[in-house]
C-alpha cells in the first residue's frame, strides 16, 4: 500500500504530475514530525519549508512563519539535517513585506546572509511574490558589490578598505593576499577553496588592517599572518626553480 504522509500529500496537491519519488527527491523530509514538537510556537517548521520551497508565501503567512523567532531549533534536531531554518528566515522576511517592492533589498541581503548568495531559484520566486522580473533582480543583484550572484569559496575573505586600513597599507595587503591565493580581488579559486573581495569598513578602525575569513574577524593583519592564518604554505605564483 502506498502510503503518503502529510507533508508529502502537501507538495503532492501542489502538483499532481509528480510522483512520490519526484516529491521526496526534492525534499527529503522523513515526516517525523520532530521539528512540529520542538517549535515552542506551535509551527509546523517542514510544512512551511514547502511552502517557501514551491514560492507560496502567502501560504506560509497563513501557517504561521511570522510567529517563527529565529531560534534554529528545528535545524538542529532535524535527523536528515534539514537546514529549515534557512527557509523560514527567507520566508518570514518576505512575509513582513507583504509584496512591497521597496523591499527588494533587504531581501535580497536577508536572502544572501542564510545562503552566501542569491540562489536562482529563490530570486526567481522572490520575482513572483513581488511582481518583478528576474533581469530586474539580477540587475539589481548585479549594481552591489555586497551581493553576489554566484556561491563564494568555503573561505571567504574580505579585506577591509576604509580609511583607517587604507592608511594601514589595505591596499598593499589586498595585492599580496592576491598573490597568496593565486586570485584577483572578486575572485574564486578553480578548487573553490577561497573568494577574495573587498569591503567598505568592517567597524574594527583600531584594529586596522582587518580581513574577515568568513564570519570571523582578524586584526592587525600582514603577508605572514594571512599565510598563517589561511595555513598557505607559499606564494602560488612561487617558482620553486
Amino acid at each position: 500500500m502506498n502510503v503518503i504522509s502529510p507533508v508529502l500529500s502537501f507538495f503532492k496537491k501542489r502538483d499532481d504530475k509528480k510522483t512520490d519519488k519526484e516529491i521526496v527527491r526534492e525534499n527529503p523530509c522523513i515526516d517525523c514530525s520532530i521539528c512540529l514538537e520542538v517549535c515552542d510556537k506551535g509551527l509546523w517548521p517542514s510544512v512551511l519549508m514547502a511552502d517557501i520551497k514551491a514560492g507560496q508565501f502567502e501560504d506560509a503567512r497563513k501557517h504561521g512563519i511570522d510567529q517563527c523567532n529565529d531560534c534554529g531549533d528545528c535545524s538542529a534536531e532535524c535527523p536528515m539535517s534539514i537546514p529549515l531554518y534557512k527557509y523560514l528566515r527567507v520566508g518570514k522576511v518576505l512575509s513582513q513585506y507583504n509584496k512591497d517592492k521597496s523591499g527588494l533589498i533587504p531581501i535580497l541581503l536577508e536572502l544572501q546572509s542564510n545562503y552566501g548568495y542569491l540562489p536562482e531559484d529563490m530570486i526567481s520566486h522572490i520575482a513572483r511574490y513581488l511582481n518583478l522580473s528576474v533581469g530586474h533582480i539580477r540587475s539589481v543583484a548585479s549594481f552591489y558589490k555586497s551581493l553576489r550572484l554566484t556561491p563564494p569559496g568555503r573561505r571567504h575573505v574580505c579585506i577591509c578598505r576604509g580609511t583607517a586600513c587604507h592608511i594601514s597599507g589595505a591596499p598593499k595587503l589586498t595585492r599580496e593576499t592576491e598573490k597568496l591565493l593565486g586570485i584577483k580581488e572578486g575572485e574564486t579559486s578553480a578548487d573553490n577553496e577561497y573568494t577574495l573581495d573587498t569591503v567598505a569598513c568592517v567597524g574594527c578602525c583600531a584594529l586596522a588592517p582587518v580581513i574577515t575569513v568568513n564570519s570571523e574577524t582578524y586584526g592587525k593583519m600582514d603577508r605572514e599572518k594571512i599565510k598563517k592564518q589561511l595555513k598557505i604554505p607559499g606564494d602560488k605564483d612561487e617558482n620553486p626553480g
